[in-house]
């Protein structure tokens, strides 16, 4: 069952890397707005699902008491929210296949913090699977080294680490609170940040940009993220996070596949073959571990 889901997780993450492009390449609305369409149906998806579970706080929640905790989870909502700016426009921007080596370098600052700062639990031999896994496909998406570092690469690359400081956050209120219940809460507060800066800035007529084609495809994205995000603070919480960061390079296979099915674009050679070299040393860490 393990297996089917991290495959799942691999292909939906892939799938809506490849709908968000192409939400963004419409240019309908800006970040504010877009991040409260998406963040708010995502909210009103989870409000029926943790109802039916009956989803309450636990105690242990603010045992270490309410002000850090509270600052802490402020903190982290913060750093998600200007990832997407830097997100969004470095892909409305570049190709899916230029920007993927510096995503990838999430998972090296995610592996490398985890191991060391959170002394993780896992042999040598993951850690070690994780890091070649991340230098194959950063040496081949980068033509061996030898690359443009443009400005929406830097982009990429500064989300990237936002992104992996804050999933160091993360892993205490999944820990505490499951992986739907931190994904609810954290929504609530990105959507009541999304009004209130639409409403500062005056943004709040940019809703009448907003076509039936362009919110059906927004939705689309939306709920396929969120089904890859719960599973992937699932995977933190009950595989550990550098076996997640391994083994989600799953992902890379259907990205070049689904992007070339839906928008044509071909994956390099280089592209080609380091997917491959990481997938045989996912079987081999699989078989072996």
């Amino acid at each position: 069952m393990t297996v089917f889901l991290v495959v799942l997780q691999s292909a939906l993450n892939a799938l809506g890397t490849v709908v968000t492009q192409k939400v963004l390449a419409k240019r309908a609305v800006g970040n504010d707005w877009q991040t409260f369409v998406a963040r708010g149906s995502n909210l009103v998806v989870l409000t029926a699902f943790l109802s039916l579970s009956a989803f309450e706080f636990p105690k242990a929640a603010f045992e270490s008491g309410i002000a850090s905790t509270l600052w802490l989870f402020l903190l982290s909502t913060a750093m998600v929210y200007s990832t997407y700016p830097l997100r969004r426009t470095a892909y409305m921007n570049e190709k899916i296949s230029v920007l993927q080596p510096f995503v990838m370098a999430r998972q090296a600052f995610v592996v490398i913090a985890s191991f060391f700062l959170l002394s993780e639990s896992v042999s040598i031999i993951t850690f070690g699977s994780a890091l070649i896994a991340i230098f194959v496909v950063t040496l081949a998406g980068t033509d061996g080294l030898k690359f443009a570092f443009n400005r929406y690469c830097a982009m990429i690359f500064g989300a990237s680490f936002i992104q992996a400081l804050q999933v160091l956050i993360v892993v205490k209120f999944v820990g505490l609170w499951g992986a739907a219940g931190f994904y609810y809460v954290e929504s609530m507060a990105i959507v009541a940040i999304s009004v209130a800066l639409i409403v500062t800035r005056g943004k709040f007529s940019e809703w009448k940009n907003m076509t039936s084609a362009y919110l059906k495809l927004q939705l689309f994205s939306n709920v396929i993220a969120l089904a890859a995000v719960i599973l992937t603070l699932f995977f933190y919480g009950t595989l550990g996070i550098v076996v997640t960061s391994l083994v989600s390079f799953l992902y890379l296979a259907f990205l070049y596949f689904i992007n070339y099915v839906l928008s044509g674009e071909s994956p390099s050679k280089k592209d080609v073959l380091s997917t491959l070299a990481v997938l045989a040393l996912i079987a081999v860490w699989a078989y072996f571990r």
